[in-house]
């Protein structure tokens, strides 16, 4: 390993043994001698912090650090003190990365100078064997890919905060990090990821991206780190006025009002979807009406200038006028479950019909095969026919 890797890997850990063996393996199957994986052990109380002395005993680019257990944030904090590469990629210990992705990542931060390369990625439902492609990058009628290469902040303005908060969804230059103090909030449960990245992307005066798929997010994993639907709520409320008070300390809010306020709104779309309640809405609906949005500067004028969609205006207007929600809760999240079970119906379904298809093309060959034997028998002579048949009968007796 050269005296500084190109690649630093931070994989903070807490009690994912049953996942830790994939996730370590994508990232040492990258072949890549220039790179270190830091793997922060938070608190772990299962069998996770014997695998990474294993491993760390068997490979020397693995590298252990060992806390008490303080949250996700303080263990991505600790193993980014701790990076010497020259960029940085976060990879959660329940994830995984694609085969070969590393060497032209690295290539393309290279080639780009990027301080920040975005990344798409699959999302892995694991009960079903599915990997569904989320783009992370631009959204439909957004800056299409192909038009730009490498852009900065303020040219994708009105897009920027419809990229995805995922954090492993990109690497970062570390100096860049470094310069501009950017690290994990750790007083934060929900939204820190989210942060981060825009913390970052704000920042960054060259951001470019790769199109090819980078890793697979784990999706129906148990081990929620909220309890209830009010720390839920509060999380999200602190998180959305950090996000608020970082533009408008940095005088950034004007610039970048239309994503900001997409953002928001397609942020508490989302809480709405694992409501079930009218009360739970209505308590929502209450603390955005009464102090939320004049908190987080979102006003009639910005809803109209701004919402695009139906679904953010016609929320915007029933938070608003107190009114009940323009859908039905327990439906909507009835008709997103029917249709999350129907794609992957679908999904499989199209897997079985390409197995059948090349099942299909075998027989077909061997048809032919069986085709040209009996074209031949046709030619031959009849006692040749009965010395095969003795042969076979004796063969069988």
């Amino acid at each position: 390993m050269p005296l500084q890797p190109r690649l630093s890997v931070i994989v903070p850990v807490c009690n994912t043994a049953q996942y830790l063996q994939q996730c370590l393996e994508s990232i040492l199957s990258q072949g890549n001698d220039s790179m270190e994986i830091i793997c922060v052990d938070d608190g772990s109380v299962d069998e996770s912090g014997v695998m990474l002395r294993d491993y760390s005993e068997s490979q020397r680019a693995v590298k252990i650090i060992t806390q008490d257990n303080r949250g996700v944030s303080a263990a991505r904090n600790a193993g980014l003190d701790s990076a010497k590469g020259e960029y940085v990629l976060f990879l959660d210990s329940d994830d995984f990365l694609e085969p070969d992705v590393v060497g032209p990542l690295l290539e393309l931060a290279d080639d780009r100078n990027g301080d920040i390369v975005r990344v798409p990625y699959y999302q892995y439902y694991p009960d079903h064997e599915i990997k569904r492609l989320n783009r992370g990058l631009f959204r439909k009628g957004d800056v299409p890919p192909h038009e730009i290469t490498v852009f900065s902040a303020e040219q994708v303005a009105s897009s920027l905060f419809q990229f995805s908060g995922t954090t492993s969804t990109g690497i970062y230059r570390r100096s860049f990090l470094d310069e501009h103090k950017i690290r994990f909030n750790e007083d934060l449960c929900l939204g820190e990821d989210a942060l981060f990245v825009w913390t970052s992307l704000l920042y960054a005066k060259r951001i470019s991206y790769s199109t090819s798929p980078c890793f697979c997010y784990r999706r129906n994993r148990e081990g929620s780190t909220l309890t209830s639907v009010e720390e839920f709520e509060r999380e999200k409320e602190r998180y959305l006025i950090l996000f608020h008070d970082l533009l408008v300390k940095n005088g950034w809010l004007s610039l970048y009002r239309s994503s900001y306020t997409r953002r928001i709104l397609d942020s508490i779309y989302a809480d709405i979807r694992s409501i079930t309640e009218i009360s739970e809405y209505n308590k929502m609906a209450e603390y955005f009406r009464e102090e939320g949005f004049d908190s987080l500067e979102i006003d009639a004028h910005a809803a109209e200038t701004y919402l695009v969609t139906k679904r953010q205006k016609g929320l915007y207007r029933s938070i608003i006028m107190g009114e009940k929600p323009p859908f039905s809760l327990s439906r909507v999240q009835r008709l997103y479950d029917k249709l999350d079970t129907e794609m992957l119906k679908n999904e499989r379904l199209s897997r079985k019909n390409d197995e059948l298809q090349r099942v299909n093309s075998i027989l077909r060959v061997r048809n032919e095969s069986m085709k040209t034997k009996l074209d031949q028998l046709e030619k031959w002579p009849l006692y040749r026919i009965e010395r095969k048949l003795r042969n076979l009968l004796r063969r069988n007796a």
